[in-house]
């Protein structure tokens, strides 16, 4: 059990170092359209993670977030036409969203499920990730 427990904190950890989050430099480069439609698809799939969890556990907050999600959607949209005009498609778009939340749900996750130094870390980089999602709108 001990090993068990020992890979599975590894993997934790592991998981919440590669979740990253976007720094002030990442977000003042956002010059490119690949780069705004890439930052805006990785904001986007973190607040769906986001807005589920909130879900799972009837946190008040999910309606907030889900406005939030709604801009990016919107932005999304908006910057689409001008990207595939760059060579990406919708699926570049997808692939960037889902794979966004499937990381910020296991940080998520981590939160209220993994050990009391884990759970705080992860807290704290999810925390900042959305923050760095909501400097990216005006307003």
């Amino acid at each position: 059990m001990g090993c068990l427990k020992t890979f599975l904190r590894t993997t934790a950890v592991s998981l919440l170092c590669l979740a990253g989050t976007m720094s002030g430099a990442e977000a003042q480069s956002l010059e490119t359209t690949e780069a705004r439609l890439r930052a805006f698809s990785v904001c986007a799939g973190r607040l769906r993670a986001q807005t589920e969890h909130y879900w799972l556990f009837s946190d008040p907050a999910s309606d907030q977030s889900t406005a939030l999600l709604e801009q990016y959607e919107e932005l999304i949209a908006a910057i689409l036409p001008l990207a595939q005009a760059d060579g990406l498609t919708g699926r570049d778009v997808l692939n960037w969203r889902v794979s966004a939340r499937l990381s910020h749900r296991a940080l998520l996750q981590q939160t209220r499920f993994g050990d009391a130094k884990v759970a705080i870390y992860a807290q704290d980089l999810s925390t900042r990730q959305i923050a760095g999602c909501r400097t990216l709108l005006l307003g």
